[in-house]
């Protein structure tokens, strides 16, 4: 379930991590500026002061967030939206036009949904 993919997220973010800093902190300033770029690039809406801790890059969180916003498939959360709201269809959130979907409305709609129902988020 979604424990299980967010504990997995962190697991292989900790490993990437490990892989690019083998001895900790060396380039975090370079490294954490990279990962929040790549972030913002996925998510827009992302703030770089929810990724600093005493001004200094919270490199697992920045890579945590990063891997659960790259595997983010807009017909799986589609699906999990579909879950709480039975009316969202994908047209909805596809523009057939340009072939592009809108992942912000989609993210927002299922984040409210699932606020609407916590009791179904981990069931």
């Amino acid at each position: 379930g979604l424990h299980d993919d967010l504990r997995l997220a962190k697991e292989r973010a900790r490993e990437k991590l490990e892989a690019v800093h083998p001895n900790g902190v060396n380039g975090q300033a370079e490294n954490g500026e990279l990962l929040f770029q790549q972030l913002r690039n996925l998510s827009p809406k992302a703030l770089q002061e929810d990724y600093m801790v005493d001004g200094t890059w919270d490199l697992e969180a920045l890579k945590v967030d990063f891997e659960l916003v790259s595997r983010m498939n807009p017909e799986e959360l589609l699906r999990e939206l579909q879950r709480f709201s039975p009316g969202a269809v994908k047209e909805d959130y596809f523009d057939e036009a340009t072939l592009e979907w809108d992942m912000e409305g989609l993210q927002e709609d299922l984040q409210l949904s699932r606020a609407q129902h916590p009791q179904s988020v981990f069931g």
